[in-house]
């Protein structure tokens, strides 16, 4: 069994890559300075990535340390679980944040948010997948397990890209200079 768990964790580590592109381009306030907003921003999106790597790294050892199918779905749903609950803890962070009292401040704060939600549905649905996964078959709850990694692994892909439309769409100076400026947002 372990052996099939393993493409599942590969894929599961690999969550990290999913959030990782939210840095410099977008904003998520309103009458926030730019400053301030910048670093609620990368500050809540930094702390979720980081927690979403520690996470994933340990499901692959704990999921490696399964003793049986179900108790490796358990597992999986938990982990899915938490990131759900961690990833609607950043949504309500920035949305605190308000919108960047920037040209078009109110546009960027909500396309921010806009973008972001799609990552929580799919973690969500990758939960879901998670509880339906068969403990009757190996082979079909590895190729499930792998899926919802996969599933997930997409999402952030269109979510990165999603980001990368909104810095071409929102090229305000100041937010971007906002950006460059604050540790937070350099270090994602």
């Amino acid at each position: 069994m372990r052996a099939l768990l393993v493409p599942l964790v590969t894929v599961l580590i690999a969550l990290p890559a999913c959030g990782g592109d939210d840095g410099g381009g977008s904003a998520g306030g309103g009458g926030t300075a730019p400053e301030a907003w910048a670093k609620q921003v990368c500050g809540s999106v930094g702390s979720w990535l980081e927690d979403v790597q520690k996470r994933s790294s340990a499901i692959g050892d704990t999921a490696q340390g399964a003793n049986s199918l179900k108790e490796a779905k358990s597992q999986f749903v938990t982990y899915f679980e938490e990131l759900v609950a961690r990833t609607d803890k950043m949504i309500t962070e920035i949305e605190d944040a308000g919108d960047p009292d920037v040209e078009d401040g109110d546009a960027i704060g909500e396309d921010f948010r806009n973008t972001i939600a799609p990552m929580r549905d799919a973690l969500a649905d990758a939960r879901d997948q998670a509880e339906d996964l068969s403990t009757d078959d190996p082979q079909a709850f590895a190729q499930g397990a792998v899926k919802a990694g996969e599933s997930v692994e997409r999402e952030g892909t269109q979510v990165g890209q999603a980001f990368d439309r909104l810095d071409e769409k929102y090229d305000t100076a100041e937010l971007q200079r906002a950006f460059k400026d604050e540790p937070a947002c350099t270090e994602l």
